[in-house]
């Protein structure tokens, strides 16, 4: 891999700005404003877009969690029960 320092850094990227400066000025192109399109998403779809994900991911977490306390309550009854068998008293 090809170490640059810091003055060649910055000579490159001042030579790729000048080389895009005049690309745009060859094409006769100048400052065009931003013209948004005339259709747009409003914001309000965007946030209960965002509240359904986070609800999504957290319902999938919980689901998670309760699938394996199901698991682990399950194998710890199963230890219980084989350590009964084999030493009643101890209960």
């Amino acid at each position: 891999m090809i170490k640059l320092g810091a003055t060649s850094l910055l000579l490159l990227l001042t030579l790729s700005s000048l080389v895009g400066l005049a690309d745009a000025q060859a094409a006769g192109k100048g400052y065009e404003p931003y013209a948004p399109a005339a259709e747009q998403v409003s914001a309000p779809l965007f946030v209960i877009l965002a509240y359904s994900a986070i609800w999504l991911v957290l319902l999938l977490f919980v689901l998670s969690v309760w699938v394996r306390q199901r698991r682990v309550t399950s194998e710890l009854a199963q230890i219980r029960r084989q350590l009964d068998q084999h030493d009643p008293s101890a209960s």
